[in-house]
Formats: structure tokens, C-alpha cells, sequence
């Protein structure tokens, strides 16, 4: 049947349905489209892949999916026909354009400027993304989820659900954004009664992370108070501190709008990491740390008499310390203090100027830790500190890699890590000083076939050995501290010392074999999740409160 003809039979069989219609109004009349918006085409308009209808009626799934397409012809997902020679021709010459998906590339994937929708093979500009029109079938251009991280540009409106609309588009009578929320009663009534908008208020800005100014008619007005439409907020990340991202750095102020909402989002900032401001004179035959990694953290436990050296930690937050899970197994959280900058195993000693002190507030233990009954696995701990870290050259969290999920394809038998420590020293005492060493990646096969045989089931997937094997290492009192590896200038944290063999018939370390610590890689999930936890209810976290 020829391709117009049956267009035709499909538009008298669907005439009941009332966004088409047949009509004639004489014998030489040929039967037309009648549009949704009130417009006729002619009927080889239809279905062409071209929305000519101003509503996009002469283009819907239920008008073309029955056609069948001629030889020649390329048949767009909705059932619409065009030339193949249109197919990946770089034009959308579908009006769902299908016919510019999987161009060569392989299934469910888009170009490096698209956007792949979630529940169809569809894939749209992403300058097509959170702009009040919904191009994906599924709305997942238009969600909330993507649009809430959405950037809108400066003199436009922000959707509630995050998209962006022109700022005439407000209150004009029509849903430019597919949630309506540029057409509440609220502006509305802002627009036509200007004396109204002193009941609308946009939140205040607070965060640690942020200096933010704000004025409103050129005038300074402060930013910790509700805000009135039209103050604009202008943001910097402070020192110390960076833009969590290259989309962040675009996002210096955002515009109180007649919805009570900021027109932008907050720029987010996060902790400059892993940089160590001067030399450090590089804990067995180790070297004094005369200015230490500004990520160690002493970790103390009170006694009846006063408190004492427990553990190392490593600061990866304004709030979050690692350590080894079995330093605080069974400890209660009131006996613990932390203490940054000190070079000394005495919690209060007058000779360190730098030093800050901290209460533990809570510690979270990795829940598949046992301790002696679980061959202290997933030997990995977090402590959140009662107040915040004031971030400066002598305090600085190390760095995590978020994309590890294991050290073994990152380090190799010659990488070098560097572990702070205040453990048990060649003389079999405590060290009072504060030590460094280094210490390089050994194999699991070799550190197995050189540990003795009971210490063996401690060398597991989610640990991984170092050491020298010359009396160079860790020890007693080091449990807990980080081993970092430098790259690209910036200090990673890979390790936390674990375990390390006894020396026969005593309770000391013994530095001829080799230490294990726990892959720090194995748990980023969790850290991740715990430090999202702890920072929503710190006033570091650069949002509107």
C-alpha cells in the first residue's frame, strides 16, 4: 500500500480520538490533520519527523506508531519515517531524535555532550538538560535528582525541582517549569504587589568554608538573617580550602528570588588536602619529626592518674578521624582526647606551641570488625571530633582517593609510604618524640612466606603489608597511624598500621618482619557515607540553613 494512502486509512481509523480529524468540504478536497492547537496541515505532513503542529500533535506515539515505512525509509522510535540518509547525518531530524542515537557507539551510551535518558535509548544535548522542557519520554532530563545540582544562569528563574526558565516566564499564565512553581501565588502576587514582597525571605547563608557577602541595592547586608528578593549573595572559598569541583567554581553569587529560593547553588567548597606547607626531616630508626604531617593525630586515653599515649590517627576531615578499629574497641568515647600538632607523647606539654586538643564526640567501628574473634579484620575505625578542625598550615586532613577500591593495582613493591608514630623505639621504650619513616609495599606472597605460620591468617584481601625487615618499622603505640603515599604532590592515605608479629616471649613488636595495615581502598564506600552523615549537621557544609 502506498505510504500516503495508508496514512490516510490510519488518520479515518483513529478520527474518534480527538487531537486528529478527517474533514472534507468538497469532492476535489483532500482529507487533512487538525492540530491539537487548532492549526490543519496537510496530511504528508504528518508523521514526517517534523513537529509542524505548534503542540507537537502531528508527531505523538499514537498517531504514527501503526505506519509502516517504505524501503528507504528510516523509522523513528515513535513510528514516524524519514530517509535513511537522515540517519546520523548529525541533524535531529526525528522530533524525538532517535534517528542521531547509537551513531556508532555502543548500546545505552551518548556522545561526551549528551545526555543518555534513564529509561530509554534516547540521548539529548545536554544543554537540553533542566530547561523547563521535557525531552526525555521518562522526564529524567527534567528530575529532580539531576536538577537539583543544576547551575542555572544568572537572570533566570530556578524551578523548584531545579530547572531554569526565563525570568519573564513567572507568573505569565503558563507552566514554563514542569512543576509549576513559576506560577504559585506567591509570585505572583509578588509581581503585581510590589509592597508584598516584604513577607518573602531567602534563608541566610552559613558556612565555615565560605566567605560570603551580601548586598541588596548596593548595600551591605548581613548574610546570617533571612534576605529579601532581589540580595544578591556573592561567595569564596576560604583559605585552605578549594571549589569541590570545576561546576562549582562558575557558582561566585546567586540572586534572591521571589520564591524565597536562591537563584544558584551555594558554591560548595571542601578541604585542600594532602600538602605539606614546609620540609619535614625524614619509628624504629626513624628520624624526629621537628614539624610533623599536619594530618597526624594523637589519640589518648585517661587513666586514674592522667591521660596517656593510645594510638595514632590520621585527620581527613574538619571532623573525621581514621584509626584502627581495635584502638577504640571497648574504649568508651568520654575517655578519649585527640590531639593535632604535638610532636610529644605528653597530651599537655608547655614545649608544643601549635597544638590543639580535641573530646571525642562519637567513634564508629566498621561493622564487620570482631577484634581477636574476627582475626582483626577490616581493622578500620572513624572518630568525629567534638567541634570543628580550624584548617591551617599546620592542620590539614591527608587525602583519600575515592575511586580506589583496592591498593593492590595502585602500589607496587617499590612504592614508598611515609608513617608518623609515637610507638616503641630501638631502645624497647616509648618514644616521647614524635617519629617518621618510610616504608615500602611488600607482595602478600612474600609477606606470607616470611610471617610465621600462625601470624599468616592476617594477611587478607583487605590488608596488605610493608616494612624493611631491618629493624626499621612500627611498633607498639603506632596502631592506628597512617601510612600516606605521595602523588602528584598531593599525600593519599592508603594504610592504617594493624598488626605487627610479636617478638618471641615478649608483648614487643618485632621490626624484622613486616607490618600490616588495613587498605584504607576497600572502605572508601563506607567513609564516604559516614563523613556525608557527620557533615549535614556541621555548618561547614555550604548549604542555605
Amino acid at each position: 500500500m502506498h505510504f500516503v494512502a495508508l496514512l490516510q486509512l490510519i488518520i479515518l481509523m483513529c478520527m474518534e480520538i480527538s487531537i486528529f480529524t478527517g474533514h472534507s468540504v468538497g469532492p476535489n478536497t483532500t482529507i487533512g490533520f487538525l492540530c491539537k492547537s487548532g492549526g490543519i496541515l496537510d496530511v504528508n505532513q504528518v508523521c514526517d519527523g517534523r513537529s509542524d503542529c505548534y503542540d507537537g500533535s502531528d508527531e505523538i506515539k499514537e498517531l504514527c506508531y501503526r505506519i509502516i515505512c517504505p524501503d528507504g525509509q528510516f523509522r523513528c522510535h515513535y513510528g514516524a519515517c524519514i530517509a535513511k540518509s537522515k540517519k546520523c547525518n548529525g541533524i535531529r531530524d526525528c522530533s524525538d531524535g532517535s534517528d542521531e542515537i547509537q551513531c556508532g557507539r555502543r548500546e545505552r551510551s551518548c556522545g561526551q555532550n549528551e545526555f543518555l535518558c534513564k529509561t530509554i535509548s534516547k540521548c539529548i544535548p545536554q544543554s537540553a538538560i533542566c530547561d523547563g522542557n521535557d525531552d526525555c519520554e521518562d522526564g529524567s532530563d527534567e528530575s529532580k535528582l539531576i536538577c537539583d545540582q543544576e547551575l542555572c544562569p544568572l537572570g533566570t528563574f530556578k524551578c523548584k525541582y531545579g530547572g531554569c526558565i526565563q525570568l519573564s516566564g513567572q507568573c505569565d499564565g503558563f507552566n514554563d517549569c514542569i512543576d509549576g512553581s513559576d506560577e504559585t501565588p506567591t509570585i505572583c502576587l509578588a509581581i503585581q504587589c510590589p509592597k508584598c514582597r516584604k513577607t518573602i525571605k531567602c534563608p541566610p547563608i552559613m558556612s565555615s568554608r565560605l566567605t560570603v557577602t551580601c548586598t541588596l541595592n548596593e548595600d551591605d547586608v548581613p548574610c546570617n538573617q533571612p534576605m529579601d528578593p532581589g540580595t544578591i549573595a556573592k561567595f569564596e572559598c576560604k583559605e585552605f580550602y578549594k571549589s569541590a569541583s570545576i561546576r562549582d567554581e562558575t557558582s561566585d553569587q546567586s540572586v534572591c528570588q521571589l520564591d524565597g529560593n536562591w537563584s544558584r547553588d551555594i558554591l560548595k567548597c571542601v578541604p585542600e588536602c594532602g600538602q605539606i606547607s614546609s620540609a619535614i626531616p625524614l619509628v624504629m630508626n626513624g628520624w624526629d619529626a621537628v614539624v610533623p604531617f599536619p594530618w597526624h593525630v594523637n589519640l589518648y586515653v585517661r587513666t586514674k592518674i592522667d591521660y596517656q599515649f593510645w594510638c595514632g590517627g590520621t585527620l581527613i576531615s574538619e571532623a573525621i578521624v581514621v584509626t584502627a578499629a581495635h584502638c577504640v574497641w571497648n574504649i568508651k568515647t568520654n575517655l578519649l582526647k585527640l590531639s593535632m600538632g604535638s610532636t610529644s607523647s605528653l597530651l599537655n606539654d608547655p614545649k608544643n606551641a601549635y597544638v590543639k586538643t580535641f573530646t571525642a564526640k562519637r567513634t564508629i567501628i566498621h561493622p564487620l570488625y570482631q577484634d581477636k574473634f574476627g582475626n582483626y579484620g577490616s581493622d578500620i575505625a572513624l572518630i568525629e571530633i567534638d567541634g570543628n578542625v580550624d584548617l591551617n598550615s599546620f592542620f590539614l586532613p591527608a587525602c583519600i582517593d575515592w575511586n580506589l577500591d583496592d591498593i593492590t593495582s595502585h602500589l607496587s613493591h617499590t612504592n614508598l609510604g611515609y608513617v608518623t608514630g609515637m610507638g616503641v623505639s630501638e631502645d624497647n621504650l616509648f618514644s616521647d618524640r614524635l617519629k617518621v619513616t618510610s616504608l615500602p609495599v611488600v607482595g602478600d606472597r612474600e609477606c606470607m612466606e616470611k610471617q610465621q605460620l600462625d601470624f599468616r591468617k592476617y594477611v587478607t584481601f583487605t590488608t596488605f603489608c610493608a616494612g624493611w625487615e631491618n629493624g626499621t618499622g612500627v611498633c607498639n603505640g603506632d596502631s592506628g597511624s597512617g601510612l600516606t603515599f605521595s602523588t602528584k604532590d598531593l599525600w593519599y592515605l592508603q594504610g592504617i598500621v594493624s598488626l605487627s608479629p610479636r617478638r618471641p616471649s615478649t608483648n614487643l613488636c618485632d621490626t624484622s618482619q613486616f607490618t600490616i595495615f588495613t587498605k584504607v581502598g576497600m572502605y572508601v564506600a563506607w567513609i564516604k557515607n559516614i563523613l556525608s552523615e557527620v557533615h549535614s549537621h556541621h555548618d561547614f557544609t555550604s548549604k542555605c540553613v
